[in-house]
């Protein structure tokens, strides 16, 4: 955790910071698997089964009714692949075992809740550390990823592999908070 506080911070001094908005360090956070958001509607992600124009609280409680056989590995353990263009860490599971646990529990989410994303496949897990606010020149694109591999040779190698608890279901406003609902496990 620290050596990861310890990078954004370092992002943070960069010429590249005034692209960002970053998270505070208590909300770094890995998503497992994407829950219900405004812009879903039937089609795009919207949970099968689920009646539109219900409010958050109502689909949560039906989407927790549906979690609740779900039984889920209390723990995960996952490495650090890559710095991604400055803002999120890319990871996976430490060893094939935990890749495979992880890619598991995508798949026992999304048959539980009925929501289905197109990228569900090819969906690369990360820790979000900040997120881009601001267009990108083609040149500040390509001197981004220049920083980003430069600075992760820096600080990758001291991450380390990271533990994580259980996969926990939340309601959030903004995510700079997360209300846990239930842990899945």
């Amino acid at each position: 955790f620290e050596v990861i506080r310890e990078l954004q911070e370092e992002i943070k001094k960069s010429a590249f910071n005034r692209f960002f908005t970053f998270l505070p360090p208590p909300s770094f956070h890995m998503t497992v698997y994407q829950g219900l958001s405004p812009d879903m509607t039937p089609g795009t992600g919207w949970p099968e089964g689920v009646p539109e124009g219900l409010s958050r609280d109502d689909v949560t409680a039906l989407l927790l009714k549906r979690l609740q056989p779900l039984k889920l590995p209390s723990s995960y353990k996952i490495k650090v692949d890559g710095l991604f263009a400055g803002y999120s860490l890319t990871v996976s599971g430490a060893d094939e075992s935990e890749v495979h646990a992880l890619r598991q529990a995508r798949i026992a989410l999304r048959d539980a809740t009925g929501i289905s994303f197109s990228d569900f496949d090819s969906y690369v897990f990360h820790i979000t550390l900040a997120y881009l606010i601001d267009w990108l020149s083609e040149k500040t694109a390509r001197e981004l990823v220049d920083y980003s591999a430069e600075i992760g040779r820096n600080f990758l190698g001291a991450i380390g592999d990271i533990e994580l608890g259980p996969i926990e279901f939340c309601n959030f406003d903004t995510m700079h908070h997360f209300e846990l609902l239930r842990s899945l496990t």
